[in-house]
C-alpha cells in the first residue's frame, strides 16, 4: 500500500483510491469519517477535488448546517412510509415521529466524504450511516456547495 503525505488533504493511503481521515462537526459533535478520494496512485490530484474540500473547509459550517436541515426534511419525507412497512414493536425506535431537527442527532451520523473526479463542478459526496435504514444510510451529492440530492447512499456511490 502506498503512503502519501498531501499538502491539502494529509496522510494518504492508496488501494484502488487514497483513503485517509477528516474531522467535521455535525449534528452537535465532532466525528472522524473516511475520506476517500478518487486518482491514479501518482498522488497527483485534480485541482477541482482540492477546491472542493478547501471550500468545504472555508464553508464548514454553512455547508454542515445544509446538510442537518436536508437530512431532516428527506427524513420527514420518508418517515410514514418506513414506519408502514415496520413492526409496531419497533416503529417508535427505529423510525421515530420527530419534529425538530435536533432530535435527529441521535438517528444518523457521518462516515464518509467521497471526492470523485470531476470536470467543471466542485462535488462532495457525503455518506451517512442511521437507525432507519442500516443497509443503505443516507447519500448527499453537493455541487459548487449547494444540495443536489439526498437520498439512499447509493445516489452517490
Amino acid at each position: 500500500m502506498k503512503r502519501i503525505e498531501d499538502k491539502t488533504f494529509g496522510t494518504l493511503e492508496y488501494d484502488l483510491y487514497w483513503e485517509g481521515s477528516m474531522k467535521i462537526n455535525m449534528f452537535e459533535k465532532e466525528y472522524s469519517i473516511i475520506l476517500s478520494i478518487d486518482g491514479e496512485d501518482d498522488g497527483d490530484f485534480q485541482d477541482m477535488q482540492r477546491q472542493a474540500f478547501e471550500k468545504l473547509k472555508e464553508k464548514e459550517q454553512e455547508i454542515v448546517s445544509k446538510m442537518e436541515e436536508s437530512i431532516f426534511e428527506y427524513y420527514q419525507s420518508i418517515c410514514p412510509e418506513r414506519r408502514s412497512i415496520l413492526d409496531p414493536d419497533v416503529i417508535d425506535e427505529v423510525v421515530p415521529v420527530i419534529t425538530e431537527k435536533k432530535e435527529l442527532y441521535s438517528m444518523v451520523w457521518p462516515s464518509q466524504l467521497i471526492l470523485r473526479e470531476m470536470e467543471e463542478d466542485r462535488e462532495l459526496a457525503f455518506l451517512f450511516d442511521c437507525n432507519w435504514d442500516i443497509d443503505l444510510g443516507v447519500g448527499i451529492r453537493m455541487i459548487n456547495e449547494e444540495i443536489d440530492e439526498v437520498g439512499t447512499q447509493d445516489i452517490v456511490l
